[in-house]
């Protein structure tokens, strides 16, 4: 299977895929208004490290929404009629979602599930997928409160969430938990870059 085809597909690699040539696009576009914007105020571009920095929020921010505040198959379909000019399928119907308030956990416990990998693989991806934005956000959006960090993160994790079923995904309990978990985790990481950094330059 070449690369082109994983773009018609459903897959874990097919979504990054779908997406990443939009993300380069709205990265270019903020890059160019950012531009035209320092330059209309007189001021100049940040350091290296910031600019990045600044240029990838927007991108993980539109990548985020892509992934999972769209329906499923939206993304293969565009680039099915990009590529061959006629659609090949249909959007999964708007307010079809399903609903679990049960965690994984209980699950196991009560023995309704066995699991296996792909559990584990879930989970973990659901952590990996919210640790960015938990990282960036006090990168971009400084000296806020460690209250209005976490009430952001939190929101924004049952937002998302909700907004699933109406796009014909589903709402899952185990996804806002390890959202959560996902958004703490870099956040957590970031203090302790923060404070391996500033230790750092007080030594020098």
């Amino acid at each position: 299977m070449t690369i082109w085809k994983y773009l018609f597909f459903e897959s874990r690699i097919s979504y990054i895929l779908q997406i990443i040539p939009f993300l380069m696009i709205i990265g270019f576009v903020f890059w160019i208004i950012r531009g035209k914007v320092l330059k209309k105020r007189g001021l100049k571009r940040s350091g290296f490290v910031r600019e990045t920095l600044l240029l990838l929020f927007p991108c993980y921010i539109a990548g985020l929404l892509m992934l999972i505040a769209t329906p499923a198959n939206l993304w293969s379909l565009i680039w099915f009629r990009l590529i061959y000019g006629y659609s090949g399928g249909e959007i999964s119907p708007l307010f079809s979602g399903e609903f679990n308030f049960v965690p994984t956990i209980f699950r196991y416990i009560t023995g309704e599930l066995t699991g296996g990998s792909w559990v584990v693989f879930m989970l973990l991806g659901n952590i990996l997928l919210f640790l960015p934005f938990g990282f960036l956000l006090p990168m971009v959006w400084e000296k806020k409160t460690f209250a209005k960090y976490i009430c952001v993160g939190i929101v924004t994790t049952v937002v998302l969430e909700l907004i699933q079923p109406i796009m014909g995904r589903s709402f899952d309990i185990d996804d806002l938990i390890m959202n959560t978990i996902g958004f703490l985790t870099g956040y957590c990481f970031y203090i302790i870059c923060t404070y391996i950094y500033k230790k750092y330059t007080q030594a020098e």
